[in-house]
């Protein structure tokens, strides 16, 4: 059998074969690199939602099952068994580092931590309260006028150069930014601290005085940047590589990048949901803004409900929940952010009735005629069913609706996953304790109990093994 694909086209009977490739792991990819001259005509894939440009043996994402891996390492065995740096090291070696290599690569990366003090000088040009986007790509973009010799990109020991290079002086770009705006004196690295410590360090510090970090944050601080290391060919990723295609200098390359990250699409939706929970400001005033996010003619827009690439939950989410607990207990946390946050999620029926934060809304009804929070617990039964379990992974369960629903709810329902999951982990979903102990039992309850409401509001749900 041939490892092919044949194309036919309808309009004259004409068809073509292209080849079929195999990857060592997800979905194969159809080779059209010859599809124009053969053909005479071009592909539409608006997003490359189904296009690959290229091969990599760096990260793996599969946004169906919630898997996310760097070098067939697991994101959450990294994030659990290892630090940033070895993660780093992973990245840029194909492997991960011994004691002794380690050591190495922290030391190398110390002494390149300090930036020529000329570049300070663009800070002062920048108008106050510049957002520090614009002054990390401004300031990266200009390293190509400091670092000249790395301008070929295909030699690895360029390239390796770059890349530690950058790794290490890009925090203290951010930390003396952060300090310069606020009027405070410069903070130089520590070369005797960590290297999430000594970011952390130069951000708080103050000269003859001691700074107190607590080893919580640390600890969170270094999951929040070993969980985000790399995420696949994202946008910002892509404007890299579309840049280099050029043989720009690889400084003004990188800079693209940070600016693609910076959209409110990209990295920059983290910054979005914070000001938007800022402008809601207390939970009593989500309702007004449940209303908006409703209101065709208004253009706001609820964010941070989902990603674009996990269809179930992200992985990188699953121990952050805790950390944020333990930063919350060791070193107090403004909670009014969460609590709006956590009415949005009552006001959409995710949450129990014991949530203090649900309002006059009762967050375990079921609205028969709300086709959305039907829609919803369609979903939330497929959560805790396995799809998004690896201790039910075993089952597959096929939630059918009888008069079918629009697919606009279906995605709206899709974009709330993460809550639910984040929901599911905390025990908003589950006794806490029959999470930890009687985990399976618990959940066949707590699932069954769902498929009762599923079927009593004309769902029909079929198990298969």
């Amino acid at each position: 059998m041939a490892n092919t694909m044949t194309m036919t086209d309808n309009r004259t009977g004409k068809s073509w074969e292209f080849p079929i490739l195999s990857g060592t792991k997800g979905p194969d990819v159809v080779d059209i690199g010859s599809f124009y001259s053969q053909t005479g005509m071009f592909t539409f894939d608006q997003g490359y939602t189904s296009t690959a440009s290229c091969k990599s043996e760096i990260t793996f994402i599969d946004g169906e099952k919630g898997e996310l891996m760097h070098r067939g390492y697991d994101i959450e065995w990294l994030a659990e068994n290892k630090k940033f740096l070895d993660v780093v090291y992973l990245l840029l070696y194909k492997k991960l580092p011994s004691k002794e290599e380690l050591e190495s690569f922290r030391l190398e990366l110390k002494q390149r931590s300090y930036i020529n003090e000329k570049m300070l000088k663009l800070f002062d040009a920048l108008p106050d309260k510049a957002h520090p986007m614009a002054a990390l790509q401004s300031t990266v973009a200009m390293m190509s006028a400091y670092y000249k010799r790395d301008m070929n990109i295909d030699d690895i020991s360029d390239f390796m150069e770059l890349a530690k290079r950058l790794v290490a002086k890009i925090p203290t770009i951010i930390a003396f930014y952060y300090r310069h705006v606020r009027g405070f004196p410069q903070i130089y690295p520590d070369l005797d601290r960590g290297f999430v410590e000594n970011f952390l360090y130069m951000l708080r510090a103050f000269p003859h005085d001691r700074v107190n970090l607590k080893p919580i944050e640390v600890k969170a601080f270094e999951a929040v940047l070993l969980l985000h290391a790399d995420h696949e060919q994202n946008a910002s990723t892509s404007t890299v590589r579309a840049v280099g295609s050029t043989h720009a200098h690889p400084y003004a390359s990188i800079s693209a990048g940070i600016g693609a990250l910076w959209g409110h699409a990209h990295g920059g939706a983290n910054e979005g949901v914070i000001r938007q929970l800022e402008e809601i400001g207390t939970p009593e005033r989500v309702d007004e803004f449940i209303a908006r996010a409703k209101d065709k003619n208004d253009p706001f827009r609820l964010m941070g409900f989902g990603h674009r690439v996990y269809k179930n939950f992200d992985p990188r989410a699953r121990g952050l929940g805790k950390l944020r607990d333990s930063l919350i207990a060791e070193i107090g946390i403004d909670m009014k952010p969460f609590k709006t946050a956590e009415h949005i999620c009552s006001w959409a029926g995710l949450c129990p009735g014991n949530n203090e934060s649900a309002g006059k809304r009762k967050s375990t009804s079921v609205t028969k005629g709300n086709p959305y929070i039907k829609s919803m617990l369609c979903e939330i039964a497929w959560v805790i069913a396995g799809k998004r379990n690896t201790y039910l992974s075993a089952w597959y369960w096929r939630i059918k609706q009888k008069k079918g629903a629009k697919k606009a709810i279906v995605a709206l329902a899709r974009k709330l996953l993460v809550i639910i999951y984040t929901m599911l982990k905390q025990g908003t979903l589950l006794d806490e304790s029959c999470f930890e102990v009687r985990r399976k039992n618990c959940e066949q309850k707590q699932l069954s109990r769902y498929i009762r409401e599923l079927e009593k509001h004309g769902y029909h749900v079929e198990a298969q093994g």
